[in-house]
């Protein structure tokens, strides 16, 4: 105002963007952060550093983000975010989790040949509780035949053991001279022999084809089936060929039944192979030094899991962990996980640190321009 008469001079104005009357002083304004960059809006303090309460690994004021996502507790979930960054492997087959340590599964024998599918311990040994001189569980020949008793019956299975006819007396002979010693022959074991009714029964309870809701059924499936197909097979060509005849159709469905086993086992041997290529890549995190490797892993068994049928791939039992990594990769190459300072997924907060720096920094020196 005039000293005199009181006209009002001016207004209040703060040029330096002190908050105060470049004149009389007077306080105009506080500090605020409109555009949320941390820095008051007037006069360039600092207000506040980047803070994520949230969990979202972003700042909560400015946006920027702070961290990637991390594991550092092999619990599966990000440290910050609790997003779920793996699921549980067991890449070295000892039924743990590779990154959580948690049993994962237990010992199963679902291809009957008496070791764990998963580490390989030996879980049972042969035994034959049917008495059909194969084991219960692989199918696998475990007797011959045997006849201690004399009764012509099988001391095992049963079965009848058909007895030898004396000879004939022959009258006696004059001395010849001693015909050369001839080395031993091996003992050939009694094969058990089977009624044209019985054999018959057994080819007419043959499948004629492997059934399962889940491959771990459909194989063992397969070992029951090849199991009765060999002792109907062994059976039907024990009898002599007026007895076959009487089996009507016996022969064929034999050979169609041995084409449906050799398919079956052609099938699940290539899935089985591409399980075992599957189950070989590492669950841990992908980091700068691995990627290639990694990568190049991973992309092989894709591949080769692309190359079955769909029968072989019904067979596969790991594409679940397969998909996983696969997600695993496309994450580190989506470029969020990829950082040219850090070089591994996760950069470091120093980094992060640095760069806001040179953000205010920069921002500062436009409002002095």
């Amino acid at each position: 105002l005039c000293d005199t008469c009181d006209k009002e001079l001016s207004k209040c104005a703060d040029e330096n963007s002190d908050h105060n009357c470049d004149i009389c002083g007077d306080k105009l304004t506080d500090c605020e952060d409109t555009d949320n960059d941390h820095l008051c809006d007037t006069c360039d303090k600092e207000l506040s550093k980047c803070a994520d309460s949230n969990n979202d690994h972003n700042c909560d004021i400015c946006g920027d983000k702070l961290t990637d996502c991390e594991d550092t507790d092999n619990n599966h979930l990000c440290d910050t975010c609790d997003k779920e960054l793996s699921k549980c492997a067991d890449g070295n087959n000892d039924h743990n989790c590779d990154i959580c340590g948690d049993k994962v599964s237990d010992c199963e024998d679902t291809d009957n040949d008496h070791l764990c599918d998963t580490c390989d311990k030996e879980l049972s040994k042969c035994a034959d509780n049917n008495n059909d001189h194969n084991c219960d569980t692989c199918g696998e020949k475990v007797s011959d035949c045997e006849d201690e008793n004399q009764d012509n019956a099988c001391d095992i299975c049963g079965a009848t053991i058909n007895e030898e006819p004396d000879e004939p007396d022959t009258p006696d002979t004059p001395d010849v001279p001693d015909e050369p010693d001839t080395p031993d022959t091996p003992d050939t074991p009694d094969t058990p022999t089977y009624s044209v009714e019985e054999v018959r029964e057994m080819i007419n309870a043959l499948p004629t084809a492997i059934t399962g809701n889940t491959p771990s059924e459909k194989k063992t499936a397969y070992t029951r089936t090849r199991t009765a197909y060999l002792k109907a097979k062994d059976a039907y060509y024990a009898l002599s060929a007026e007895n076959q005849a009487l089996i009507e159709g016996g022969e064929s469905k034999l050979d169609g039944l041995k084409v449906v086993l050799d398919t079956f086992k052609a099938a699940y041997d290539k899935a089985d192979a591409v399980d075992t290529m599957i189950i070989s890549i590492p669950a841990t995190t992908i980091t700068a030094e691995n990627y290639e490797a990694r990568k190049a892993q991973i992309e092989k068994a894709k591949e080769a899991y692309d190359e079955l049928t769909d029968e072989e791939k019904g067979y596969c039992e790991k594409y679940s962990y397969l998909e996983d990594r696969l997600a695993q990769l496309n994450e580190y190459d989506s470029g969020e996980n990829k950082s040219g300072c850090s070089g591994s997924i996760g950069g470091g907060l120093g980094a992060i640190a640095l760069a806001l720096g040179a953000c205010v920094m920069a921002k500062r020196k436009r409002k002095e321009d």
